[in-house]
């Protein structure tokens, strides 16, 4: 692979042949109407595999790949950051060591993005690149498992407060 660590990502996949200009056009295009990032929509219009992405992404990045399928992550790392951190850049921490935490992202992040990361944890991070599937589905499954909770704990503080002051429930009065 020539080297492309400058160059965004739609150049690079052109650059290796992978997509057309034309192509890029069109994804951009459609990235304009959603929330989606380049490689996402160019897998999901089966123009690249997510192997192939990852292959351009971590030349682009300059950083190493980490396979996150039989990875055991901490839930109280996820607590540590906002969710809307995580959910924006589609990243997951994975481990802190000492002073380092080491969070798997799925896209280069912007200096701005870089610099949240460390003012939330007041230390050093490091970063790591993982399959985009996988890292959204820790992210569906983590945070659809919170929403449960909350849920369940608004619906546990519901029928507290419709008892009568003694743990009772109020009998309903025949009319």
């Amino acid at each position: 692979m020539k080297d492309i660590s400058k160059k965004r990502i739609g150049e690079i996949l052109v650059s290796e042949k992978l997509i057309t200009d034309g192509d890029v056009i069109k994804i951009l295009n459609e990235q304009r109407h959603s929330e989606c990032l380049f490689g996402e929509i160019a897998i999901d219009r089966s123009l690249i595999t997510e192997a192939q992405l990852l292959e351009c992404l971590i030349h682009q990045c300059g950083i190493p790949y980490l396979d996150l399928m039989n990875y055991d992550i901490d839930k109280k790392l996820l607590d540590l950051f906002p969710e809307h951190l995580l959910v924006k850049c589609i990243a997951v921490p994975i481990e802190r060591i000492g002073k380092y935490f080491i969070v798997a992202i799925t896209q280069l992040l912007d200096d701005k993005s870089k610099e949240h990361f460390e003012e939330v944890t007041k230390e050093h991070v490091f970063f790591v690149l993982a399959k985009l599937s996988v890292v959204k589905n820790i992210l569906n499954v983590y945070y659809a498992g919170k929403k449960d909770q909350k849920k369940k704990e608004m619906t546990d503080l519901g029928q507290m407060l419709l008892t009568n002051g003694n743990g009772k429930e109020e009998e309903k009065e025949d009319e």
